[in-house]
């Protein structure tokens, strides 16, 4: 083929080749001038922002746990995670709705909502004194609240256990139940099932479940209900009350 390029000017091809380049460089422009106050990371994508350090600072993708696209903040000393918010783990059972995590630097979960209740929080997972009420005397068939902890409570579920001793009078054995109720009863007052044929020296343990109206509510209390067969006193020994995750809940059918 014959060269009818006259001196000066650039062959068609090159020519060609310049101007897409410049076309390229004109976009390269437009795209780097342009602010991402409307970016939007399409379905399978990640969206990443560095540290002045090179450290990760934040990601928007897959999650490498459990596969499901979530929100990341990253701490600039590690690049490990520091706050995580997206849909939750579809492989529980039931399927976590939506979760919010916080880590400390050493990787530690110090806050995280109930994803399985949908309210509440699973980290940290609180504990509530409770104290007996002095004084009582246990007449036959009526329920009585024989210790209580009065607080704000912000887990999704409560766990308790007491320790009965020491019955006297005509006293023989014990039924307990768990009772989760607001003071003034605004919110209706939900409880456990009952340990029925409780002998002294047992320890009895419950799991409820709170209602999202009590979440952070005031005057609220979590108690424990003796109706005595018998009349007399028992010695009653709060051992343990503890805020849990909603997944707990179906632990022990037995305990709830």
């Amino acid at each position: 083929m014959v060269d009818t390029t006259r001196p000066g000017q650039v062959p068609p091809r090159e020519r060609e080749l310049t101007d897409r380049i410049a076309r390229l460089e004109v976009q390269v422009n437009e795209l780097l001038g342009r602010d991402m106050t409307n970016a939007t990371v399409g379905q399978g994508g990640t969206f990443r922002g560095l540290y002045d350090n090179g450290q990760l600072a934040f990601s928007f993708g897959r999650n490498k746990d459990d596969g499901v696209r979530k929100s990341t903040l990253y701490w600039p000393s590690t690049g490990k995670e520091a706050l995580q918010v997206g849909p939750g783990n579809p492989n529980t059972n039931p399927p976590e709705l939506e979760q919010l995590r916080m880590r400390d630097q050493s990787n530690n979960i110090v806050f995280g909502t109930d994803g399985i209740a949908g309210y509440g929080v699973v980290e940290p997972l609180l504990d509530y004194a409770m104290y007996p009420i002095a004084g009582l005397n246990y007449v036959a068939g009526v329920p009585q609240a024989c210790c209580q902890a009065q607080s704000f409570f912000y887990n999704a579920a409560l766990w308790s256990s007491i320790l009965v001793r020491n019955f006297t009078g005509t006293i023989t054995s014990l039924t307990l139940q768990l009772q989760l109720r607001h003071s003034d009863g605004s919110i209706a007052a939900v409880q456990s099932s009952t340990a029925t044929g409780v002998a002294a020296n047992s320890t009895i343990r419950k799991i409820i479940a709170v209602p999202e109206p009590y979440i952070s509510s005031q005057f609220t209390y979590l108690e424990w209900l003796i109706t005595a067969n018998g009349n007399g006193t028992v010695d009653v020994f709060p051992r343990m009350s503890r805020g849990v995750s909603r997944s707990f809940y179906d632990i022990a059918a037995g305990d709830q």
